[in-house]
């Protein structure tokens, strides 16, 4: 496949950079050439308070890396296009000459990383078209600066989407979309979070093209985006008086969360409920709750039966110490803890969290997630429930964040949320990964992955489990406005190692008591449910 690259400067940002490191590196895509804009019009001017408000946001509001950050492009044998284009007010047009140059070198895409907007011919110059990012999502978000209004809007989520070009402003034929949770402490931090994104969703995109047939894959992507009309605003770079009010409205929300911080403490708890009921027919706000001492968490509970005794395994979180570990309550007849204090099953020198156990012939397997460490590793029982030992590291070098099993016609099948970069969010890249046998063989990449780009209906809540259709069932965490806010649950009508299809049939919202803040785990084996939920708890009390 060849590409050709458009850009202002062969000083380029890093997030740019790294697309064209991928591409240089891909054994079967080639960079025919690179255009670069010769002229010397400035973009869109900024208004004094703007900057001033840009400056401040990113001095005191850090952000983990810098896709901002400037780097001269180390190329070597490709072709080098000055290109000087027709320039209107906002748009820019390819001299006939340049347009035929360009359709010479009979590319598959042209990635546009500069100019401004593209008229005429130069949109119809290659086989496929003109790949583009917009750094918002084109269904209510166009215009500019990116991933600013989403945060004075507190719009719960913020988009990034890939589009092929057309004379529409932002309004491209759309391939794909990243869904990331708006990041809301500062407007560079969610800018910095949705450029990374957009390095994942243009070097997947291309990946998918070599992989399959590129016209095939472009159509498959365009029935999954179809137009809509667009009736939101054209935004762009507020003026003084509206950057002032942002600035205030933006200090005072900073100021109300600090405040919050001192005399709130947000804790996670757990939630039981036995019922005789079908798990869609639970009322929550029945469930009874197991509530933590002010120093610690408890969260992600997974219930196992073992022997006729019954025993519920969580993270338990230490603030002194600043990680968990997995600790477990034995349960009587009635589920309640027969202690008073939780036992410790599985500690190590790193964070673990959601200690998903599932049973196969008869042996008790625990695979706590453990990104803190860069690993994910599979224990098995051997002397339950006090006894765990470490048995095979199914990855060494990878972020995995609630790894959840299930065997599905014959086959294990791991769901989970990873980070594609150091940056990137953990809740919105949902993969899947396959082992024929899970003790001796390693696990298999999805062809699909990652499944989903999306905060809300990626990262995992819980065991996947069979309702009394014989229907598997997937919980899910709706990540958005804020992390473990509520749960959805999901049909799998596909599940195998090339195929994956599912559809979302019923949810549960954290509404049933005021000081609930969020709910993320939701397990439901043999007439008990458990679950937790996340409150806000004076410090005070």
């Amino acid at each position: 496949m060849k590409v050709g690259i458009l850009l202002d400067d062969l000083t380029v940002t890093i997030w740019v950079s790294a697309v064209i490191d991928f591409i240089e590196k891909h054994p079967n895509i080639e960079i025919a050439f690179i255009a670069v804009n010769q002229s010397k019009s400035k973009g869109a001017s900024s208004s004094i308070v703007y900057r001033a408000l840009r400056m401040m946001d990113r001095k005191l509001f850090k952000a983990t890396g810098n896709p901002f950050k400037k780097v001269k492009l180390d190329l070597k044998s490709i072709d080098i296009l000055e290109i000087v284009p027709q320039e209107t007010r906002f748009s820019d047009r390819f001299s006939d000459e340049d347009v035929a140059k360009i359709k010479g070198y009979e590319v598959d895409f042209m990635l546009r990383f500069g100019f401004r907007i593209l008229r005429g011919d130069i949109l119809y110059s290659t086989k496929y078209g003109i790949l583009s990012l917009h750094h918002g999502d084109t269904d209510t978000y166009r215009g500019g600066p990116p991933a600013f209004w989403e945060v004075v809007n507190k719009s719960p989520i913020s988009c990034v989407s890939l589009q092929l070009l057309t004379e529409t402003l932002d309004g491209g034929i759309v391939l794909d979309k990243a869904f990331q949770r708006t990041d809301l402490t500062g407007f560079y931090r969610n800018q910095c979070k949705l450029y990374y994104a957009g390095i994942e969703l243009v070097t997947n995109f291309l990946t998918k093209c070599v992989e399959y047939n590129s016209q095939e894959w472009i159509e498959t992507r365009k029935n999954c985006f179809p137009k809509k009309i667009y009736s939101d605003t054209l935004y762009t770079n507020p003026t003084n008086g509206k950057a002032l009010n942002i600035l205030m409205n933006f200090s005072l929300s900073s100021l109300k969360r600090i405040i919050y911080q001192i005399f709130y403490q947000e804790q996670w708890q757990l939630l039981l409920m036995p019922t005789s009921s079908n798990w869609n027919e639970l009322t929550m706000y029945r469930s009874n709750r197991l509530v933590p001492p002010k120093d610690r968490i408890w969260a992600d509970p997974f219930f196992v039966e073992h022997d006729t005794k019954k025993y519920l395994f969580f993270e338990e979180f230490i603030t002194n110490k600043k990680k968990a570990h997995i600790s477990f309550f034995e349960l009587d007849l009635n589920y309640n803890p027969t202690t008073k204090e939780p036992v410790i099953a599985i500690n190590e020198s790193f964070h673990l969290s959601y200690p998903a156990i599932f049973t196969d012939a008869n042996v008790h397997y625990c695979v706590p997630e453990s990104a803190s460490n860069a690993s994910l590793t599979l224990y098995q029982s051997m002397a339950f429930p006090f006894q765990w030992k470490p048995i095979k590291t199914l990855f060494d070098t990878s972020k995995i964040y609630d790894p959840t099993f299930i065997k599905h016609e014959g086959i294990w099948f791991l769901f989970c949320t990873q980070k594609v970069f150091s940056e990137s969010s953990s809740d919105m890249y949902l993969h899947i990964y396959f082992t024929k046998d899970l003790l001796h063989e390693p696990l298999q990449n999805h062809p699909l992955n990652p499944i989903y780009r999306d905060a809300r209906i990626a990262r995992p809540a819980g065991a996947i489990f069979k309702d009394l259709n014989n229907k598997l069932v997937r919980p899910v965490q709706c990540c958005v406005p804020r992390y473990g806010h509520s749960i959805q649950f999901f049909e799998i009508e596909e599940l195998s190692t090339v195929g994956f299809s599912e559809k979302v049939i019923t949810g549960i919202n954290p509404n049933w008591e005021k000081n609930i803040l969020g709910t993320h785990t939701f397990n439901y084996t043999n007439g008990l449910l458990c679950g937790d939920v996340q409150v806000k708890r004076s410090i005070f009390l």
